[in-house]
């Protein structure tokens, strides 16, 4: 869903873990050329996703990158956006927006 949004170019949605919930959701979202990454196009997205999904849902994290790891053949490496959100750091040019 959080791919249908107007500024979102194109995302990966990943699983991390959360001291106080056990797990959360965390995107890595690409913006269309002009859109501004910050708060509050995170809080906007957040709130598209609550609105067209159940709230429960939504990315509790929110890091804008320039691009999605992919494979040779275009398909989404899940694996490397698991292996940004394990390490805890933020990606090359990335702003990340706790939720």
């Amino acid at each position: 869903m959080l791919g249908t949004h107007p500024d979102v170019a194109e995302c990966g949605v990943v699983g991390v873990a959360d001291e106080r919930r056990g797990m959360v959701v965390k995107a890595y979202v690409v913006l269309h050329p002009g859109g501004g990454a910050g708060e509050a196009t995170a809080r906007a997205s957040q709130e598209f996703v609550k609105r067209t999904m159940a709230p429960y849902k939504y990315p509790r994290v929110v890091e804008f990158v320039g691009e999605l790891p992919r494979t040779s053949t275009g398909r989404l490496r899940r694996g490397e956006l698991r292996r940004w959100a394990a390490q805890g750091t933020p990606v090359a040019g990335a702003r990340p927006v706790p939720g």
